[in-house]
C-alpha cells in the first residue's frame, strides 16, 4: 500500500512538472512571437523612412526571436541600399537556400539575378592562423567566429577595417581593399596578448563589372569631336553671315541703277559679285548649320551614353531591384 501511494505521489509530481514546463514553453514562445513582431514592425517603419541601418538591425532582431527565411529578403534589401554588398549577398543567398521551393519562381529569378550582380561587387577573404573562438569584425560589424564556415564577403573597391578579437581584446587589425571577385587569405599568427597593428594593404581598384577605362576615353573623344564640329560649324556660319552682309551691301549700292531688269553696263560686274556672294552665303550657311547640328547631335549622343553608363554604375554601387524591388517591399508577416 505504501509503495502504491509513493508511486501515485511520484506520478502526480511528474505531471505537475510537465505541466509547468509546457506552460513555460508556451509562454516563452508567445513572448518570442511578440518580440519578433515588435522588431519587425519597427524595422518596417524604419525602412519606409529610409533608415536602412536601423531597419536592418530590427529585422535581424526579429529573426533572432523567430527565425524566418522571409526576413533575409528584407535584410538583403537594407544591406544593399547601405552598399554593404557582402552582407546583402549573404542575406539573399540565405533567402534562396532556406526558402527553396516556397519562393515563387518569378521571385527566385529576380533574386538570382541580383545575386549575380552582387557577386561582381564583392571580394572575399578567409582567415588562417587564428585560434578557434576568434571573433572577426568588418567595420565594427561582427561577421563570424573562427573556425569560419565560409569566406567573408565585403564590398569591392572600398577600404574595410578587419579586426580580430578574443574576449573583446583586439589581437589583429588590418585595412583591406579588394577588387570584385578577388579572394585573399589573411594570415593571423599573432600572440593574443600582444595586439598587432598591421600595415595598410593597398590593392589597386579596377573598374567594377569589367568596364574598360578605354570606353570612357572613347566617349570623351566623341564629346570633344562634337565640340570641335560645333566650333567649325559656327565659324562657317559667321563666314556665311559676312558674305551675306557683303552681298546685301552691294545689292543696296546697285539697286538705284538697276530699278528695272536692265542695269547699266558698268554695274554688271557688281551684280555678278553680288550673285557670287549670295551663292557663297547659301553654301556657307548650309554647311555651317549642318556642322553645328552634327556637333550638337554628337554631344547629345555622348550625354545619353554617359547617363546610361552612370545608371549602370549605379547598379554596380547600389543594385537595381527590378520593378518589384521598388524600395518599399517588405517580406513576411507576424
Amino acid at each position: 500500500m505504501e509503495i502504491k501511494n509513493k508511486f501515485i505521489i511520484l506520478s502526480l509530481s511528474m505531471s505537475l512538472c510537465l505541466s509547468v514546463l509546457l506552460v513555460n514553453g508556451k509562454s516563452y514562445a508567445d513572448n518570442n512571437d511578440k518580440e519578433a513582431k515588435a522588431a519587425f514592425d519597427k524595422g518596417s517603419e524604419f525602412f519606409e523612412n529610409q533608415q536602412y541601418n536601423d531597419a536592418a538591425i530590427q529585422f535581424k532582431t526579429a529573426y533572432n526571436f523567430k527565425p524566418s527565411w522571409k526576413l533575409f529578403y528584407n535584410i538583403g534589401q537594407c544591406e544593399a541600399l547601405l552598399k554593404r554588398y557582402g552582407l546583402a549577398l549573404e542575406a539573399f543567398e540565405s533567402y534562396i537556400s532556406d526558402g527553396g521551393d516556397d519562393i515563387a519562381i518569378e521571385r527566385q529569378e529576380e533574386i538570382l539575378s541580383e545575386i549575380k550582380k552582387l557577386r561582381n561587387l564583392v571580394g572575399s577573404f578567409d582567415v588562417d592562423g587564428a585560434e578557434d573562438g576568434t571573433d572577426i569584425f568588418i567595420d565594427d560589424i561582427k561577421r563570424g567566429t573562427t573556425p569560419l564556415t565560409a569566406s567573408i564577403m565585403i564590398s569591392a573597391g572600398i577600404e574595410h577595417t578587419i579586426t580580430a578579437k578574443i574576449d573583446d581584446t583586439i589581437i589583429y587589425t588590418q585595412v583591406l581593399k579588394l577588387n570584385g571577385q578577388q579572394h585573399k587569405v589573411i594570415d593571423i599568427h599573432v600572440d593574443a596578448t600582444k595586439p598587432e597593428q598591421t600595415d595598410e594593404t593597398e590593392i589597386s581598384e579596377m573598374p567594377l563589372q569589367n568596364v574598360p577605362v578605354q570606353k570612357e576615353k572613347s566617349m570623351s573623344s566623341v564629346k570633344k569631336a562634337g565640340l570641335i564640329t560645333i566650333g567649325i560649324g559656327g565659324a562657317i556660319l559667321i563666314g556665311g553671315v559676312i558674305t551675306g552682309a557683303l552681298a546685301m551691301s552691294i545689292n543696296n549700292d546697285v539697286k538705284d541703277d538697276c530699278s528695272t531688269r536692265n542695269c547699266l553696263p558698268d554695274r554688271q560686274g557688281d551684280l555678278d559679285k553680288r550673285d557670287n556672294l549670295a551663292i557663297t552665303t547659301n553654301i556657307l550657311l548650309g554647311i555651317g548649320a549642318a556642322a553645328a547640328i552634327t556637333g550638337v547631335l554628337m554631344i547629345t549622343v555622348f550625354d545619353k551614353r554617359k547617363k546610361r553608363k552612370k545608371r549602370q554604375e549605379k547598379v554596380s554601387i547600389a543594385p537595381s531591384f527590378g520593378n518589384n524591388f521598388a524600395g518599399a517591399i517588405i517580406e513576411g508577416r507576424f
